[in-house]
Formats: structure tokens, C-alpha cells, sequence
């Protein structure tokens, strides 16, 4: 019995360039930070996460591997890890990391999203959160209208 080989496929979970940059950007503006203010990655793990007791029983800062991980350019902070490290630098998320800022907004609120809900085929949920011109926005609502009148016709 012969066995065919593996065909190994490309890992989908990479960066792309752009969030590469944003990553890097984030990295260099937090190194910058901190070294003007005279921080440790340990110091700044203390003032955004505070403090633990090891299993040696020393006092030690919570989530240390963080700083480290974000200081790489291996990811970026979720935004409450954002917002506690833009406190413990005396600023805000936005100052801190305006770029990542900007993305989350647009995750949380796309201009435009399009979802297609399970055992409607031919339906999806439209979500639109853009500022248009009132004429372009009554046209629309004017199509969803006409397209209800249709369907209760029926």
C-alpha cells in the first residue's frame, strides 16, 4: 500500500504587510515610550497589570510576557490591555496607539457589512453605519420599501 504524500498548504493565519506595520509601528512607538519615561518591561507590567507572588514567593509583575510579546511586533494588545497601558503611561488609548485605535473602531462598527443568515438562501442582513448624502440615503430606504410593498402584495 502506497501512501501519497502530504500536500502541505500555505498558513492562512499570517499578517499581511499592512498589519505587519501597524504591529511594528505599535512596537517601536511603545519602546520609544517607555524609554523616555526610564520603564522596564517589568516596570510597565507592574503599573498597567500590578503585581503577583511567584511560586519562590517573590513579588513579581503580572503578565511580564506581554510587554515582551507586543515589544517584538508579535501581535498587538486587545483594547483593554491598550487602555491599561496607555494609563500606565499617562495617556490615552488613542495617543498611545491611534492606528490600532482606528482598526478596532472599524471592526466594531464596519461602514458596511453583509451576513447571510442560515436557511435563507436568497437573504442576507444588511448593516449599513456610513454618512451619505440625505438623497442617497432616502433613495435606499425608498428600495427597502418598494421591495416590502412587493413581497406583502404577494
Amino acid at each position: 500500500m502506497s501512501m501519497s504524500p502530504k500536500r502541505r498548504m500555505p498558513s492562512s493565519g499570517g499578517k499581511t504587510r499592512i498589519e505587519k506595520l501597524e504591529v511594528d509601528q505599535f512596537a517601536r512607538r511603545l519602546y520609544e515610550l517607555m524609554t523616555e519615561r526610564g520603564l522596564s518591561q517589568s516596570d510597565l507590567a507592574k503599573k498597567a497589570f500590578g503585581t503577583k507572588v511567584d511560586p519562590r514567593g517573590y513579588t513579581v509583575a503580572r503578565n511580564r510576557d506581554r510587554i515582551s510579546i507586543y515589544l517584538k511586533g508579535v501581535s498587538l494588545p486587545d483594547p483593554k490591555n491598550l487602555a491599561l497601558l496607555a494609563n500606565a503611561l499617562d495617556m490615552s488609548p488613542e495617543d498611545l496607539a491611534p492606528e490600532i485605535t482606528a482598526a478596532t473602531i472599524d471592526r466594531e462598527s464596519p461602514e458596511v457589512a453583509m451576513t447571510a443568515i442560515a436557511g435563507h438562501g436568497d437573504k442576507v442582513h444588511l448593516e449599513v453605519n456610513k454618512l451619505v448624502p440625505l438623497s442617497l440615503a432616502s433613495k435606499i430606504i425608498t428600495m427597502i420599501a418598494e421591495h416590502d410593498e412587493t413581497l406583502n402584495a404577494k
